[in-house]
């Protein structure tokens, strides 16, 4: 209780001191009493140098917190289970997720209310839970287009509901920019237009990704677009497929890449141009094409066949899991599972 009473934080809710910790040993609890009709408990410590502290303690803290580290003193007492990892508010909505096909409904937000609704933020975060995709609506439209300037009205709306986005390693703005361009396209074949991208989770080659949320916006124009369900692809795999789900869960390969597609400024450049320097850097990623949890449950998917690096499967698996690879890859550009919108 010394070690967790929450007054031992200050105004940056940080521990006050490091040394704290050293002294624990030392203090014994002498006396404890309710005040405040019950809403409280007054602990008393005594040190071996007779020294005397008292902690007040909220009750309804206290009945939070003993199930995890308090002693059972009887059989209707109900311990709560061991802690491991970080936990999340989302972890109920999480195991009831369900797949969906081409004929989900997809979710739609307004984007002047969701930015100054919690209530709707908070319905936001669950609806990317299950059923994990949703359009915003009104985001509006720059007030430039040049690079720079292109990306602001949906990095300012995403300020607002889970704060700043991640920031590239390299690129000078934390949002990247596509254009329909012959000078786009230069940039590599992701941004070529005339070869349209194969079905992929994004940042596949960043270790621990993908992530929870990603945002795709429309600065001018229109676009039709379209997104499969990671969750269904594998609940049909593991259905249909078992030999196939065993190999995809738990055969370790390989996203990696070079990227050379900017400048030392942060300014997107050509990879054919010899002319300028690139501000390079690799990343690796190894990991099974459907990720579980402890419980069994799926994590993640991570597809991306542009950038799956070189194939060093154990040579008593190769064939086997190619094969197996291949139907995945077939499956996610399957009419069945891909929802079209714009």
């Amino acid at each position: 209780l010394r070690d967790s009473n929450p007054s031992n934080k200050g105004a940056d809710f940080y521990r006050t001191s490091a040394s704290d910790v050293w002294k624990l040993r030392d203090y014994t609890v002498s006396q404890v009493s309710p005040v405040q009709g019950g809403r409280q408990l007054e602990v008393v410590y005594e040190t071996s140098a007779g020294a005397r502290h008292t902690d007040v303690f909220e009750a309804q803290w206290l009945h939070a917190f003993a199930p995890f580290v308090g002693k059972a003193l009887n059989s209707l007492a109900t311990r709560a289970p061991e802690i491991k990892g970080t936990g999340s508010l989302f972890k109920d909505l999480y195991q009831r997720r369900k797949p969906w096909m081409n004929d989900v409904e997809m979710p739609t937000f307004d984007a002047a209310t969701l930015a100054e609704s919690e209530e709707e933020q908070i319905k936001f975060l669950e609806t990317m839970i299950c059923p994990g995709i949703c359009l915003i609506k009104g985001v509006g439209t720059p007030e430039r287009l040049e690079r720079e300037f292109a990306g602001k009205p949906i990095e300012d709306l995403v300020y607002k509901l889970v704060g700043k986005f991640n920031q590239h390693p390299v690129r000078s703005t934390a949002f990247g920019v596509m254009r329909k361009t012959a000078d786009s396209a230069k940039q590599g074949s992701d941004y070529d237009m005339s070869n349209p991208l194969s079905m992929h989770t994004d940042h596949s080659v960043y270790q621990g990704t993908p992530g929870f949320l990603q945002f795709l916006y429309q600065a001018e124009g229109t676009v039709r677009s379209k997104v499969c369900d990671g969750l269904a692809l594998a609940e049909y795999v593991k259905e249909h497929h078992p030999k196939a789900y065993k190999l995809l869960t738990q055969v370790q390969m390989t996203h990696s890449s070079r990227n050379t597609l900017y400048t030392k400024e942060g300014v997107p450049r050509s990879v054919y141009d010899n002319t300028t320097s690139p501000a390079p850097f690799e990343l690796v990623q190894t990991h099974s094409i459907i990720e579980l949890d402890d419980e069994g449950h799926v994590q993640k998917v991570i597809q991306s066949e542009t950038k799956r690096g070189v194939c060093a499967l154990p040579f008593d698996v190769y064939e086997d899991f190619m094969e197996a690879y291949e139907m995945w890859t077939q499956l996610c550009e399957d009419a069945r599972f891909i929802k079209h919108f714009h």
